[in-house]
């Protein structure tokens, strides 16, 4: 439960060396604001944002939402919505694999650069696909989880999410964790 996760992460953030990363006032801030108006312990829900994006909200552009694109998402999704021969041909393209492989999955996925071009070569390929196929913003949520947060569909989530920055990203988060049943 978030809770116990919030009393787990107040124990050690204020010990020196213990890796735990300082936050911006900003994302502090908005955290807090969301996790006091969901009736969660802003403590619990920084640990979230830590564990998931390390308290990066945006890519080296300072627009998009920090994103990890999920190669075996991809192919599932164009599976599913456009057909084998679109996946094989996404798997060619090097955006798509049929099953997940750390080893491959994220090899050009080290930098911001690098996630950017990927991302954009994937929207040129599919973009609803694409959207659908990365986890976004602070707490890492899936582009697929678009029409359970209300959204038509994941393009206009990550917009969502990209116009309304670091409070959407957290909202987002929250979102999910309640749609789990975590609160």
């Amino acid at each position: 439960r978030l809770s116990e996760i919030g009393a787990c992460h107040r124990s050690h953030s204020g010990n020196p060396g213990s890796g735990l990363m300082a936050f911006t006032p900003a994302i502090v801030s908005a955290v807090a604001k969301v996790a006091k108006a969901n009736g969660i312990e802003p403590a619990a829900l920084m640990a979230v944002v830590e564990v998931e994006s390390s308290g990066q909200p945006y890519e080296q552009d300072g627009i998009t939402p920090r994103f990890l694109y999920e190669r075996h998402v991809m192919y599932r999704e164009l599976k599913n919505r456009r057909g084998v021969a679109r996946a094989a041909a996404a798997v060619r393209a090097g955006l798509a694999r049929a099953s997940w492989d750390r080893s491959t999955q994220y090899k050009d996925q080290a930098s911001s650069d690098g996630r950017l071009a990927l991302m954009k070569r994937a929207k040129e390929f599919d973009e609803e696909c694409a959207c659908r196929s990365a986890s976004w913003g602070l707490g890492q949520t899936m582009g697929f989880h678009a029409e359970t947060q209300g959204f038509k569909n994941a393009i206009e989530f990550v917009q969502w999410m990209t116009d309304g920055g670091v409070p959407a990203q957290i909202q987002a988060m929250v979102k999910e964790i309640k749609k789990s049943g975590l609160v």
